[in-house]
Formats: structure tokens, sequence, C-alpha cells
């Protein structure tokens, strides 16, 4: 790792577009030989164990010294990360209109969303430092998340979901270790950011289990011990903000508290009101297409038409 410290700039950016463009290859030929041939499954094992080696070496190439990260990179991986998800959609809804080759179809929906998704996530690893940017977006994301499981775009929105209440949790853990920082004097209020932060990634990681197993729009245990836990946040929050010293924080630390903590707290608080405040089924229809488009079936009684007196069977003499 040292050696890697000590490299020029230009150089380790040169190997950083290296390892950027061999796993985008090496996924366009295990998605080639795929499509062209049927190899054993020892091959593609083969394949996929060099793709995931490609993409570990990616990532500590961009976690470390990430500030000499070039510009034409991150708007490479901007561009890339926008166009594959341009072409999953071409190939989720317009492509099957014009009758193409399902198999073709299925390697290029498959191959643009991994794209796509991994993108996301190389930007939020060389973004991570910038916490309370990244907070705001992840949970705009998980707002896009629950639009397209409305509209019925179950398998997009599946994956949405879990990046935005993943990047929500991780962000709060980063957030309250950042916090540490941000107030030093101030021992008290670091204890208090650094529970709170630990207590919001949990509560996302209740959603991320929630809404990553298809079982989203029905009530479980994690329900009621996400709710738990976060109305405890609220109550130490709230208990405590008095002996906090709000009054004297710095700008920089009052903006950090509310695009990080407080913004999530509004946004948990929401969506935990309107799981246990709606009447009814009220939440799952909001937010579930399938479950509002669902037949009711009452006591389980099948129908069935009443006959004329009289009547006789068809067929019968």
């Amino acid at each position: 790792m040292s050696k890697i410290k000590d490299i020029k700039p230009a150089t380790l950016n040169r190997f950083r577009w290296i390892f950027f463009i061999a796993p985008i290859l090496w996924l366009s030929l295990i998605y080639g030989l795929d499509f062209l041939i049927d190899y054993p499954n020892w091959f593609e094992s083969i394949l996929i164990i060099l793709l995931l080696l490609l993409v570990i070496i990616l990532a500590i190439l961009m976690m470390v010294r990430k500030e000499t990260i070039a510009k034409k990179i991150i708007r490479f991986m901007i561009i890339l990360a926008c166009v594959s998800g341009l072409i999953y959609l071409l190939a989720r809804y317009v492509i099957p209109l014009w009758r193409i080759d399902r198999e073709l179809d299925y390697v290029v929906r498959e191959g643009s969303s991994v794209i796509a998704v991994s993108m996301f996530i190389l930007l939020y690893i060389i973004y991570f430092r910038f916490v309370e940017i990244i907070m705001p977006l992840s949970i705009l994301l998980i707002l896009a998340g629950l639009l397209m499981n409305r509209i019925g775009a179950e398998n997009e929105a599946v994956v949405i979901l879990f990046l935005g209440f993943g990047f929500v949790s991780v962000g709060s853990i980063q957030a309250s270790i950042r916090s540490l920082r941000y107030f030093e004097k101030n021992s008290f209020v670091r204890r208090l950011l650094l529970l709170l932060g630990f207590i919001l990634a949990f509560c996302g990681a209740v959603f991320l289990v929630k809404f990553s197993s298809w079982e989203g729009a029905h009530t479980s245990t994690l329900d009621f011990v996400g709710a738990i836990s976060f109305l405890a946040a609220c109550l130490i929050l709230f208990g405590a903000m008095p002996f906090s010293n709000f009054i004297e924080w710095t700008k920089k630390q009052k903006q950090f508290f509310y695009r990080v903590f407080l913004t999530t707290m509004v946004f948990f608080l929401v969506l935990f009101s309107l799981k246990f405040l709606l009447p009814g089924t009220s939440y799952q229809k909001l937010f579930f297409k399938g479950y509002a488009q669902k037949e009711k079936v009452f006591f389980g009684m099948k129908k069935y038409e009443l006959k004329e007196p009289g009547e006789k069977e068809i067929g019968q003499d």
C-alpha cells in the first residue's frame, strides 16, 4: 500500500484507466461467450473469479489517494452510468416490442445493469468523504426506487432501493465517525452523534432487508424493531439537544448536522409514519402496485351461477 501512495498521480491514473476498462471488457467477454457458446460451469467460475480480482484492484486504486483521481475518469464514469441505465431501460421496455432474440435482449439488459450499478458504487467510493452530499442524494435515490416500485418496475426498484438504503446505512456510520472530528471540543455531542449515527444505520438496514426481500408490503417484526429504534433515537436527540450547547456551534457544524442527521431522521419519520399511521392497507397501496391490483377475495368463496328451476345441464337430454 505504501508503494501505491508513492506513485505519481499521472502513473496512478494510468493504472486506474487500465483497471477501469479491463473489467468492462472482461464482463463483455463473459456475456459474449455466454451468448455464443455453451461453456462448462468450471470455465464460467474461472472467468467470474478473474473479474472479481480486477474489480477489487480497481476499488483499491480508487480508494487510495482519491484526491488524485483524474476528472476525466469521474466524468466518464458518470456518463457510463447514465448510458448503461438508459440501455437497460431500452432493453427492458422497448427492444422486446421489436421481437428481437430474447437471449440477446437478456445479455444486453443484464450487462448494462451490472455496469450501471458498478459505476454507482465506484462513484460512492470516490465521493464517500462528501457524506453531506451523499446522504441527500441517497434519499432522492430511495424516492426514485419507491416511485418505480409503485408504477410496477419491481426488478429495477429492488436494485435502486438496495443501493439507496445501503448508502444511507454506510453513510450514517461514516457520518457518526466524522462527527468525532467535527466536534473535537464537545465530547457530549461526539458521543450523542456517534450513537445516533449507528441507530440510523440500523434503521436503514431494516428497510434494506425489507425492500430487497420482496416482502416490503407486509408488516413484520423488522418494522416494529426499526420503529422502536427510531423512536429511541428521537428521544435521545430531543432529550440531549438542550445540553449540547447548540447555540455556540459553528456554521459548518450546523450544516453537517442538518444535512446528514436531521435530513435522514425526517425521512425515516415520514416512512415510519406512513407505515403505522395510515389506515388499513393504504401504505401497501401507496408504494406497491402489485398489492393494489390484487383481486379481493371475500371468505374464500368461489364464484358460481344460480340456475333457473327446471334448467338442464348442457349436454343432458
